[in-house]
Parts: structure tokens; C-alpha cells; sequence
């Protein structure tokens, strides 16, 4: 019998409880000695009763920390899906931000993404590793970093929203600037170059689009440009090779893996 059924059998017995119950019977005597026989009994049923709640109670208890106790042993986890990325769960087992896994395991995001193949995950990844080098130059405080990064990836910290592009935006105009610093010595003189040859015109030609090429496709097709040009066509191969791997490190450099080959035909 339930422990439900023992305490509804229970109150309908107390509720039956009192000699006016045997009125029926004449002697007095007779009445309350019947109602104290009852009222023992009910005695020991409400004990039975309180037994068996009490029992009922702690296994309820031990089952709670059963499953308390394995949840937390299982603790945070990561799957693959079916993007090649990974589903981050919490011991309950519901879905969670990668920040949410990051923190309770006490790794870096970018550890927690190790290893996937989901295209959004490895931007975030390169966009930290920017953010990481911003912070180590002093551009960014702590604090403003972190804020720009959950910007431009709200999903990662379990916040609703687009994204944006900060972070990225910074570090491309921060390596345009720094390239085109570096060959700010291509100027003209006296109606020439300082290189005095065409090589010199081509690169200074496209280093100075770097701001326009957000993209690899961008700065593909600028190359394109330049290399079906009739200054291109009178370079020697030994010229062109040249440009061609100039032109390769420093789109490398604003477009990472853009190609690891360079020389003529290579992009």
C-alpha cells in the first residue's frame, strides 16, 4: 500500500474517533471504552503512517543526491554537430554558450573551440587571437576588449544579436596602415620611382587599395586587375616572380592563409 493510501485509510479512521460515533449503544461505560480501544488503534496506525512518510522521504532524499551527485561528476560537456563545430551542455544537460563551458572549466574560449571545423567558430578564433595581440600592445583595456569581442560575437557568450566586426575592422586597418607605412618609400621623384621600374609602380599601385580589399576575393581580383595589365606583361618572369611573392606576404598578412605558395601563378 502507498504511503498516500495509508494516510487517506488513517484520516478516515480519526474521523470516526469518539464515543457520540456509539451512541447507538445504551451503556455509557460501554461507549467510552469502545472509543479508547479505537483510539488506540489509531495510535498505531499514525505511527505506522509516519514510519513509512519517514521512510519515503529519505529515499526521496538519497535519490536527489544520486542524481545530484552524477550530474556534477558528468559535469559541463561538448559534442560535435553537424557543422563540425561543437553543442556545449551544462550537467543538466541543456544547451549553453561556449563562454558558459569555457568558465566552468576554467579553460580559455579559444580552448574550449579547439579543434572544430565550423567556419563561425574559427572567425571567433582569429578575432580573439586579435583581440589578445590589441591588448598586448596596449590599444585595448581588458575590459573594452572583452566588450568588442562579445560585440562582434554575441553567440559565444550566450547573448542575442548579430555581430559585428570590430575587432576585425581594427586589426585590418591596423595592418593596412602598418604595410603601407612600411612601403611609404615608393613615392615618386622627380617623375619616377625611387625603384625606378615598373615593379615598383605595380606594388605601390596595390598596396595603396589594401584599404578597399576587406576580403581574400577582393584582393584577388585586384591582382587579376593588375596582372592583366600591359605593365605587368613587360615585366621579365624574374620581375614578375618577385611581385608576385611581395604581393603574396602582404596579402597573407591582411588576409591570413591566403595562399603559401608565391611566385607567378600561384594566387
Amino acid at each position: 500500500m502507498a504511503w498516500q493510501d495509508i494516510l487517506s485509510n488513517f484520516k478516515e479512521q480519526f474521523q470516526a474517533l469518539g464515543p457520540e460515533k456509539y451512541s447507538n449503544i445504551d451503556n455509557p461505560d460501554m461507549r467510552y471504552e469502545l472509543a479508547g480501544q479505537r483510539s488506540a488503534g489509531l495510535k498505531e496506525g499514525a505511527k505506522t503512517a509516519a514510519n513509512v512518510i519517514s521512510q519515503n522521504v529519505q529515499e526521496s532524499q538519497k535519490a536527489a543526491e544520486a542524481a545530484a551527485a552524477a550530474k556534477k561528476e558528468k559535469g559541463y560537456t561538448r559534442e560535435y554537430n553537424k557543422a563540425g563545430g561543437y553543442t556545449f551542455k551544462d550537467p543538466n544537460g541543456k544547451e549553453v554558450s561556449p563562454f558558459e563551458f569555457a568558465l566552468n572549466k576554467g579553460v580559455p574560449l579559444t580552448v574550449a573551440l579547439e579543434g572544430s571545423y565550423d567556419q563561425g567558430d574559427r572567425n571567433f578564433v582569429e578575432d580573439y587571437d586579435a583581440m589578445e595581440t590589441s591588448l598586448r600592445l596596449g590599444e585595448f583595456d581588458q575590459k573594452t576588449a572583452m566588450q568588442k569581442l562579445s560585440q562582434d560575437h554575441p553567440r559565444y557568450f550566450g547573448i542575442q544579436g548579430e555581430g559585428g566586426s570590430a575587432i576585425k575592422d581594427k586589426s585590418f586597418s591596423d595592418k593596412t596602415t602598418t604595410i603601407q607605412q612600411k612601403y611609404e618609400s615608393f613615392k615618386p621623384k622627380q617623375g619616377i620611382f625611387q625603384k625606378n621600374d615598373v615593379l615598383g609602380i605595380l606594388t605601390k599601385s596595390y598596396v595603396d587599395r589594401l584599404g578597399s580589399l576587406r576580403t581574400r576575393e577582393d584582393a584577388e581580383r585586384e591582382l587579376n586587375r593588375i596582372r592583366t595589365s600591359k605593365d605587368y606583361q613587360r615585366m621579365d618572369f624574374k620581375k614578375k616572380e618577385e611581385f608576385e611573392k611581395t604581393v603574396g606576404e602582404i596579402t597573407d598578412t591582411i588576409h591570413p592563409n591566403y595562399g603559401k605558395n608565391y611566385g607567378v601563378g600561384m594566387f
